[in-house]
């Protein structure tokens, strides 16, 4: 069977304004999904709140009856992201209540362990950073059950309406009433007019092929927001993993051949599919099996980052010679102060105008240390034997964590790690299969490179359902570095053979596998406050518990 859980909410309990078209935009996905053969949950504020408990018994329901073979969950609504890959839709109660949000990222996460084969999440909200500290203290959770992991995972396809970071528009208020949504509208009426060629044939039916609408959705949802206005970009984020995928039914009895053609005097007439297909191919940063989205370097936010961090890759080599080198810790564009250190290490402080250098001695192949930049925040990173680690830091936010064998003496290396980390940290990667082994491959190239690539090569497996891919990753750092990074060890299988560094993860993401994969952890730490954002920086006022823990040695597993 096919089932669907459907969400539209206009208004929520806090200071956002309320939207015009979220419940309306619901009903009618409903309508459409259900003229598929969907089985249909449907949630809207209508009638009354939209709560997480009511979602996810409607999920846990679906995933005990074992016979659900594909699964639609669209959102209509406000959602902001408290980091790159940490997103939350709002439902009626949030923010004033913080856990009425939903999780999408560790509820994607899950989904995939649970039964469902093919999965489908569709997003029309927001993917901007929290307005307020009120937004940005919103916990949320799944709407999936936290119940033992099944072996096989689902495939899963992500239509968010925009890309990280931006907005999600509505038509101008001239419009009708009852406007929708500028990703819903197109997204139905692309089943509508879908042409010959985006058709698949399954038991005599046509059904609207996935990989035509990731080409055709940018096109439509772009160009229909500039023509509501010169000022407005909207550009979909459609992350396909399925093959011969579909979400619903071509409206209508019979193929339509009819295109649609956008104002030619707005200049934006419809590129047809072979054109969309030869863009969307040729802006991959690294050609066919490109690791970083399309028009990434479009991006304004990528290209400030990219500057930041070229920059510290290019003072870097500067700064060291071929003939010296000693395990040390950098930090570049902020103070910073090891607040407590693990076995067998000491730190020594050197000041340098790039910012702060502690040497250390390390006694034994790794060892952790808790720093503290100068507001107050701080992180807990491993120390690994011969590996130098530089921290960049712009404006109070953590851009780049990286490690180098013999700092910075590659050009190669470090302009793939600034490209990878400048995507990855404002969520601009492709994470699938093709471009986490993509990367793999080109870290395997260099002997000993940055270990932090393999991390995000090994979470790019992870959420794409590749625990394969994910385990091979761990193998090859572990045998270049004879200890298991947390982020590595937890996402490619764990075990405990080898000593553990961190024993936290270092990137935000992981921490919703810990639940997913049922890791011993110590509740203490999951609920120690954490800055929003790719890597896992610690409120100031959680730095003493951090500094506790690492003296103590007591995590939980």
């Amino acid at each position: 069977m096919k089932a669907a859980i459907v969400i539209g909410v206009d208004a929520i309990n806090g200071d956002l304004p309320r939207l015009r078209a979220a419940a309306s935009s619901a009903v009618e996905v409903a309508s459409w999904l259900r003229r598929s053969e969907y089985e249909v949950n449907l949630f809207t504020d209508e009638d009354g709140p939209v709560t997480r408990s009511d979602i996810f018994s409607a999920v846990t329901s679906l995933v005990h009856k074992c016979t659900v073979k594909q699964l639609v969950i669209y959102f209509a609504g406000h959602g902001f992201l408290k980091g790159p890959l940490d997103e939350h839709w709002l439902l009626s109660g949030a923010p004033v209540d913080p856990s009425e949000s939903v999780n999408v990222t560790y509820s994607a996460a899950a989904a995939r362990y649970r039964g469902i084969p093919r999965i489908i999440f569709i997003s029309d909200a927001c993917r901007v950073a929290p307005k307020s500290d009120v937004h940005s203290g919103i916990t949320g959770g799944s709407i999936f059950p936290n119940i033992a992991p099944t072996p096989r995972s689902a495939e899963i396809d992500f239509y968010y309406a925009t890309q990280p970071g931006d907005p999600a528009y509505e038509r101008d208020a001239t419009e009708a009433e009852c406007a929708h949504g500028l990703f819903t509208k197109e997204l139905l009426d692309a089943h509508k007019e879908a042409p010959p060629e985006a058709l698949l044939t399954i038991g005599r039916r046509l059904y609207v092929r996935n990989d035509w609408l990731k080409d055709v959705l940018e096109e439509r949802v772009c160009a229909s927001a500039e023509n509501i206005s010169l000022r407005l970009t909207q550009i979909p984020d459609v992350q396909i993993q399925m093959r011969d995928g579909y979400i619903a039914l071509k409206d209508g009895d019979t193929p339509s051949v009819r295109t649609r053609n956008f104002s030619a005097k707005r200049g934006h007439p419809s590129l047809g599919l072979q054109t969309a297909i030869r863009k969307r191919r040729s802006g991959s940063t690294y050609g066919p099996d490109g690791i970083i989205k399309d028009r990434a370097r479009e991006n304004k936010r990528f290209k400030e980052r990219l500057g930041v961090l070229q920059r510290a890759e290019q003072a870097g080599r500067i700064r060291v010679r071929d003939d010296v080198f000693e395990t040390h810790l950098t930090c570049v564009g902020d103070k910073f102060a090891v607040i407590a250190s693990g076995s067998g290490l000491l730190a020594e402080l050197s000041e340098q105008e790039i910012g702060t250098t502690y040497r250390i001695r390390l006694a034994g192949n790794s060892s952790q240390v808790a720093v503290q930049f100068s507001d107050g925040c701080g992180m807990l990173l491993p120390v690994l034997s011969d590996y130098a680690c530089e921290v960049v830091r712009d404006e109070g936010r953590t851009l780049s964590v990286s490690y180098s064998c013999r700092p910075f003496q590659d050009p190669w290396l470090g302009e793939l790690r600034a490209e990878v980390l400048s995507a990855a940290t404002l969520g601009l990667l492709d994470l699938n299969s093709e471009s986490a082994r993509a990367l793999a491959q080109k870290l395997r190239r260099g002997k000993r490179s940055d270990p932090i690539l393999g991390l995000v090569a090994a979470l790019a497996y992870a959420l794409a359902g590749d625990s394969k891919g994910a385990s091979s990753v761990r193998e090859y750092m572990r045998r270049d570095l004879n200890v298991d990074l947390f982020d590595s060890w937890l996402l490619g299988g764990a075990g405990k053979d080898l000593p553990i560094q961190p024993k936290m993860p270092l990137l935000a993401q992981t921490w919703n596998f810990l639940e997913v994969f049922g890791t011993p952890f110590a509740e203490e730490m999951k609920h120690l406050r954490r800055v929003a954002g790719f890597w896992t920086v610690f409120e100031a006022d959680a730095m003493d518990k951090v500094a506790g823990l690492v003296q103590s040695s007591k995590w939980g597993f």
